[in-house]
């Protein structure tokens, strides 16, 4: 809910603090993998400044975005009845230190996840992390990156697929480069160039965390982005360089 047009100052919040993050991330060998990348924020830093967002907000500006997802309180529920780390969960004393210290001995264990790490030569990357998405998928498309940008943002005034969770500031800021693109362009451009574009997260340790792939029928090509936050690459093995 969060990620929704109508939070337009979130995102500029959110994009400050990680900003702030990574420059000190470039300088700071703690805040830095084994390699020498910069570490992406842990998800209770993450959480920490959407609470000190939250906390700035009138409380019907984020029952609107929550209504505007449709996410809204369905039924009652005791909480007596819930399993006991749900319980403890929603407990009003919850100590966020002991439950991750309760769940520590799932993260020693051995992590056998499929590996991906952001670097060249097998992957482009681009060099502003705002504008990455754009520049990794028209990468070995003969375009200019804004007009590229127009494209895209006149197709997503009408994609009905977006609509209700877009405006028109948000494609201003889009339009402008200043905001980070991320699903909403992906599903945009997938349709727009009827490409499949298969999206893989990975977190600090260069893990997969997570893979998508946005399909289209009988699609010309598949593209291939690794991400890490809010920064994208893309797969150049089909590619001339």
């Amino acid at each position: 809910p969060l990620d929704v047009a109508v939070n337009r100052s979130y995102h500029a919040f959110y994009r400050n603090k990680y900003d702030d993050y990574m420059s000190r991330a470039l300088v700071d060998p703690t805040m830095q993998t084994a390699a020498g990348n910069p570490k992406v924020p842990h998800y209770k830093t993450v959480a920490e400044w959407t609470l000190d967002w939250v906390a700035s907000r009138r409380v019907d500006v984020i029952k609107k975005a929550f209504t505007l997802c449709g996410v809204e309180p369905k039924t009652s529920f005791n909480r007596d009845k819930l399993h006991q780390p749900l319980k403890y969960l929603l407990a009003s004393d919850l100590d966020m230190e002991k439950w991750h210290e309760s769940y520590q001995h799932i993260l020693d264990e051995a992590d056998d996840r499929e590996q991906l790490c952001v670097a060249a030569p097998s992957l482009y990357l681009p060099d502003n992390e705002t504008s990455s998405l754009f520049y990794c998928l028209l990468f070995g498309v003969s375009i200019a990156v804004d007009d590229f940008v127009y494209e895209l943002v006149s197709y997503m005034k009408n994609l009905e697929d977006l609509s209700g969770l877009i405006d028109e500031l948000y494609l201003d800021e889009l339009q402008q480069e200043n905001t980070d693109p991320g699903e909403f362009e992906i599903h945009a451009a997938s349709r727009l160039h009827s490409w499949n574009v298969v999206v893989t997260a990975v977190d600090k340790d260069c893990k997969v965390v997570s893979k998508f792939t946005y399909e289209v029928e009988n699609p010309v090509k598949t593209v291939h982005l690794a991400r890490s936050g809010s920064y994208f690459a893309v797969e150049v093995d089909e590619y001339i360089v």
